[in-house]
């Protein structure tokens, strides 16, 4: 890379950040090492000098722990939102296991086709038609029936 064609690097620090520094950097210090810094209103120095180079790591520095610090506020901003993604996760997506006439049948101790006359006869719960001939019982609806017909 040419000289010609090498970025310029203003003294100062950049437009959006100006007048911004770690809050636990002192005025005129640098942020992470306490050395002094040349004042902003200084004469640009010669470009490629040692004190240049240095000013330019300062400033960057600067600009890295401040970076740093955001990053540390965003990281708490998202673990105050952890607890609503672990209640969210924690809520069972699927949809309950229905039993059949089988399954209710061997719940009670009966034989599927009672099941089937009870449900006719309006001696259990009507459960949930699927269908012409198909029929599914949520497993509270059979235990508060049994609780209540037991």
């Amino acid at each position: 890379m040419t000289a010609a064609s090498r970025p310029t690097f203003a003294p100062g620090p950049a437009p959006a950040l100006q007048g911004r520094r770690p809050a636990d950097a002192p005025a005129g210090q640098h942020g992470a090492t306490g050395a002094p810094l040349p004042p902003r209103s200084a004469a640009p120095l010669p470009a490629g000098s040692a004190l240049d180079a240095q000013v330019k790591l300062a400033r960057l520095a600067d600009l890295f722990a401040e970076a740093s610090g955001i990053v540390r506020e965003l990281s708490e901003v998202q673990l105050a939102n952890a607890p609503e993604r672990a209640l969210m996760s924690s809520v069972n997506a699927t949809a309950p296991k229905l039993l059949t006439a089988r399954d209710v049948a061997a719940r009670v101790g009966v034989d599927e086709r009672t099941v089937r006359r009870w449900r006719r006869e309006g001696k259990m719960p009507r459960g949930i038609e699927l269908g012409e001939s198909v029929v599914r019982w949520t497993s509270e609806s059979i235990e508060a029936w049994i609780g209540g017909a037991l």
